[in-house]
């Protein structure tokens, strides 16, 4: 009998997906986007370590919450398993979710901004919808391999603001007093 040599090859099959919960997108509403990080099958798939994933909030944004399930907030980088950090200089979120098995679940994150109508970025003085981009980066190290980066982006447009006005019109007094 001849002997045959077999090799086999896994490589990581994950994906990062996101999602904006509260569409569309109003000035002053708090709106939700979500994170989705899932194992893509379990056959070939590829362990993950010292996973991070950096949510980059579009200009204009401001911060308002992320979900109960993000673990505790810490001032500074880097993060560990079950930490997130808000850094306002740079408009970023990045949570650490440590080491990911492709038999586990999938991991949602959730991150609530606003886009205030008073600021600058929101406004167009066209007054037509400005589109807002929303950009995760989720890194992790397979077992055997080096470090590696999925990214993903979504857009959605700001509608313009809508301003309220209230015309009053009442009869004048004509009349002549004594």
């Amino acid at each position: 009998s001849d002997d045959a040599t077999v090799t086999v090859t896994a490589t990581p099959k994950w994906t990062v997906s996101k999602a904006l919960l509260t569409a569309p997108i109003f000035h002053d509403d708090d709106e939700t986007y979500r994170i989705t990080i899932a194992p893509n099958g379990v056959v070939g798939n590829l362990n993950l370590s010292n996973v991070t994933v950096t949510d980059t909030l579009p200009p204009g944004a401001v911060f308002v919450s992320v979900s109960a399930n993000s673990g505790t907030q810490v001032f500074s980088l880097p993060v560990n398993a079950g930490e997130y950090f808000y850094d306002a200089c740079n408009n970023t979120v990045t949570w650490g979710l440590g080491n990911l098995l492709v038999t586990g679940s999938n991991i949602t994150r959730d991150v609530t901004v606003t886009y205030p109508v008073t600021d600058v970025t929101n406004n167009d003085t066209g007054m037509g919808p400005l589109p807002k981009t929303n950009e995760v980066d989720f890194v992790g190290t397979p077992v055997g391999l080096p470090e590696q980066t999925l990214t993903t982006s979504i857009t959605n447009n700001l509608l313009p603001p809508v301003f309220a006005t209230t015309l009053v019109k009442s009869p004048q007094d004509n009349r002549i007093l004594p």
